[in-house]
């Protein structure tokens, strides 16, 4: 009698240890990858600071509604803003109260 439930308990503690793992590769689809960080980090508009006059600026900008934003948002939140003027290589950033604007 005792070797018949054997299977079943062994069984039944296999699908236990697979549980993580299936629910790691399982959601696998919503985290950002590697391509989702580099999109976030990239800069979604650009103002040449050279080409602006004395008059105000507006500028829209749109957070693009796509399924690799939708994963950065589902996994980071809403996106923050960080404003910073870059020197023409594009190799360091200037600070904007210096900048005599």
């Amino acid at each position: 009698m005792k070797s018949k439930r054997l299977p079943l308990w062994l069984s039944a503690i296999g699908g236990l240890l697979a549980l993580p793992g299936v629910l790691w590769f399982g959601g696998s689809g919503t985290r950002p990858n590697n391509d989702d960080v580099s999109s976030a980090l990239k800069p979604l508009t650009r103002i040449h600071l050279d080409s602006i006059d004395e008059k105000p600026l507006s500028v829209a900008l749109i957070i693009p509604n796509t399924a690799r934003w939708t994963r950065i948002r589902k996994a980071w939140g809403e996106p923050e803003f960080v404003f910073s003027a870059i020197d023409p290589t594009g190799r360091f950033a200037q600070c904007l109260p210096e900048m005599g604007m």
